[in-house]
């Protein structure tokens, strides 16, 4: 049989693709090198011979060489190669994934299209001559010199469909003019096929007008058809390497910039208009209801999964601007299962891989802060940070990257992005999210610890958030933010206040941030009166600093009796936040002190017997509470007395405060050197024998000579209360 006339099976070309490794559901564009290579001639001096038991093998008459495989394999084993490795290289450029929706011609559109919805006929030139239909990759047919679409040799298996001859694919020659004047067709059909949907001219400018109380336009825009007719092209714009196809993701994101620009537009208008008298407002909102919301078109979609896979699919800067803008207004489409929960291949997808992210990141570091850039590909990477920290995964994708190279990008996107509430929160938690945070912030430039201080002073940013960024900072920054906190008091009590609500983290986190504000004298705990519960627990996290760090006098005794008078307002909600742990912290604290002083020695005895007691009464009270309960007794009582018992314990804890307040009060004895018997210098306020002053040595405050004088010397004149 002639090599012209043999024609391989499915099961030959499946079984040969096998032989060269060929996945053929993954590349089954490249089936046509095995089809190829079972048709493909003898090479010169070659010949088929066949042994004893009927095995083929291969002679070469020229060189004597026997061989069991075609000689033409080798060939092809390694034609397969290249073209695979061609195909790979194509599809990292696509940057498919396992949703990506099949590439469609955009020829195929319009060529499908009826005369009734299509005014734009096509030319009998530009259509192939075998099935009608607008040329797809036309080539020249080397055998009948005929120009066809290839794929209409490929469904002809691969004979020329008019002399029946086998045609090699290596032999097609590309018709260049022809895929000109075609792609020339198309662009000026893509034009007029987006002429359909074009908003009114005052409309438009309706939308660009900066007033925002002018008067919707006359007339009615429908945009129901309008995103019915783009997402009947949407699948047919797949293909990147076209550039008809690149320019239609280009229309298609400007009809929805503009619808979305006119939805605000609208809102805004609606806005101010309710400042105006009833009768303006009822007139006004008449004509808006003649300009439906994108939105609500866009939400009442019963299969959203045709409007973002096709955006998903293209991976281009217009497309994925397209998918961010509607991410943006609808937050509900990020969970849906064409993003995979933002997996790995979706990632690279959203052009966000790690190499997508480097690049833009050494970019960054290459500006000046605050990092700004107006890279419109840049810039869409950052709004799908965004979307994707924002998204049911909440994932933070600059975490896996190095301090260095993550934060230009945080930086960046806050100020490249619009500055709103939501996009600052968003920066807070990507900056928390950093690998080195917050270490790190002690070694950054003045201004960029000032920025980070600005970026939690935001208006409308979560409290929550923005407490946890502000105690971050002035923990690691300590001195440099202190002013900027005193500037902005205010802000920063509203955050603590609201975020302190939240939860028992966020009121940890409050109560902390408070304490050093107050340790720190930028508020008092007063300002924190509107929470009760919050003051109890600022003032928990200021007990270690009131016996291990330095105060003014003045400052340390406001703040104690602040604290002594909240916990005899409310011990009950005191005794909850407190407990006994700080009682027996202050009496090992003040146990230190007890050797140098017999008066503060024998108050403390008494304070530890009352503690030990009250700990006793409020054990046996627990465990009489506890039976009582297992009896199914009632335990009103037992209740009752275990809330004596904690006001006791309060009232004890109250005590040791004021003893702790004049002992840190009370005047240091002073140095004695020895002096000779005949020098006088004033004696100094002490509980042991005075001794003169030796001549040269540099005298604190002396004793005043009257006790009204000497109680003005002290720093503060607080007695101790009975025990």
């Amino acid at each position: 049989m002639e090599d012209d006339e043999y024609d391989p099976s499915e099961q030959e070309i499946t079984e040969y693709c096998e032989w060269l490794g060929m996945d053929i559901e993954k590349e089954k564009a490249l089936t046509w090198i095995a089809r190829e290579a079972l048709k493909a001639p003898l090479p010169e001096y070659w010949k088929i011979c066949y042994t004893e038991d009927r095995e083929v093998y291969y002679f070469n008459m020229r060189t004597g060489e026997s061989i069991w495989d075609h000689p033409m394999d080798a060939y092809y084993k390694s034609l397969f190669k290249q073209e695979k490795a061609k195909l790979e290289k194509k599809r990292k450029k696509m940057r498919l994934f396992s949703g990506s929706m099949p590439i469609v011609p955009l020829q195929t559109l319009f060529s499908d299209l009826s005369e009734d919805d299509w005014a734009l006929p096509i030319p009998e030139t530009l259509c192939d001559p075998i099935d009608f239909t607008l040329f797809v990759d036309p080539v020249v047919l080397p055998t009948s010199g005929r120009t066809v679409s290839k794929h209409t040799i490929v469904n002809n298996r691969w004979r020329d469909p008019f002399s029946r001859e086998y045609v090699e694919n290596r032999r097609l020659i590309h018709n260049v003019d022809k895929r000109h004047e075609v792609d020339a067709w198309l662009a000026k059909a893509l034009a007029a096929y987006f002429t359909q949907i074009t908003y009114p001219p005052e409309l438009v400018a309706w939308a660009a007008s900066p007033s925002s109380v002018s008067v919707p336009p006359e007339g009615q825009y429908d945009f129901a058809n309008g995103l019915a007719v783009v997402m009947k092209i949407l699948p047919y714009l797949l293909d990147k390497e076209e550039e008809v196809c690149l320019e239609g993701q280009r229309n298609v994101l400007k009809w929805m910039e503009t619808a979305y620009n006119i939805q605000e537009t609208s809102e805004a208008s609606s806005t101010g208009r309710r400042k105006r008298t009833t009768q303006h407002r009822v007139l006004s909102d008449v004509k808006a209801s003649r300009h439906p919301c994108i939105a609500e078109v866009v939400n009442g979609l019963q299969d959203t999964g045709a409007l973002l896979s096709p955006l998903l699919t293209m991976s281009t800067s217009a497309s994925l601007e397209t998918l961010a803008l509607l991410l943006s207004y609808h937050p509900s489409f990020r969970a849906h299962p064409c993003f995979s929960n933002f997996s790995p291949e979706v990632l690279n997808v959203l052009q966000l891989a790690e190499p997508d992210v480097s690049s833009m990141a050494t970019y960054l570091q290459s500006l000046p802060f605050p990092h700004k850039t107006n890279n419109t590909d840049h810039l869409v990477k950052m709004k799908f940070l965004y979307i994707v920290l924002d998204s049911p995964r909440a994932l933070n994708v600059l975490s896996e990257y190095q301090w260095s190279h993550a934060f230009p990008i945080v930086c960046a996107a806050f100020t490249c992005l619009p500055a709103t509430p939501d996009h600052a929160t968003l920066a807070i938690r990507q900056l928390r999210g950093l690998d080195g945070w917050p270490c790190n912030v002690k070694g950054c430039p003045v201004e960029v610890v000032k920025w980070m201080v600005s970026l939690g002073m935001t208006e409308g940013v979560s409290a929550q958030q923005r407490t946890l960024l502000l105690y971050d900072i002035l923990v690691s920054a300590g001195e440099v933010v202190m002013l900027s906190y005193k500037k902005n008091k205010d802000v920063v009590l509203k955050a603590i206040l609201e975020s302190a609500g939240m939860g028992p983290r966020d009121m940890t986190y409050a109560a902390m941030l408070g304490s050093i504000l107050v340790f720190n004298e930028i508020s008092k705990i007063e300002e924190f009166s509107r929470d009760q519960m919050l003051q109890m627990h600022i003032a928990n996290a200021l007990l270690p600093r009131l016996t291990r760090f330095q105060w003014r006098p003045k400052h340390f005794e406001a703040t104690l009796k602040s604290i002594i008078g909240l916990l005899s307002n409310a011990p009950l909600a005191g005794w909850g936040v407190f407990k006994a742990d700080r009682i027996e912290f202050l009496l090992k604290e003040l146990c230190k002190k007890k050797k140098n002083c017999s008066e503060l020695r024998v108050k403390l005895e008494t304070l530890e017997a009352t503690e030990k007691r009250l700990q006793q009464s409020y054990a046996i009270n627990s465990w009489l509470i506890l039976a009582t309960k297992l009896r199914k007794e009632k335990h009103d009582k037992a209740s009752a007395r275990r809330q004596d018992i904690i006001i006791e314990r309060m009232a004890n804890l109250v005590t040791i405060m004021t003893v702790l307040l004049n002992m840190r009060l009370k005047p240091k004895v002073a140095r004695r050197p020895e002096v000779p018997d005949n020098e006088h210098t004033p004696h100094y306020v002490d509980d042991v024998e005075k001794q003169p002053q030796a001549p040269g040595v540099t005298s604190k405050r002396p004793i005043p000579t009257n006790k009204a004088d000497r109680d003005t010397t002290m720093h503060s004149s607080v007695t101790l209360p009975p025990i």
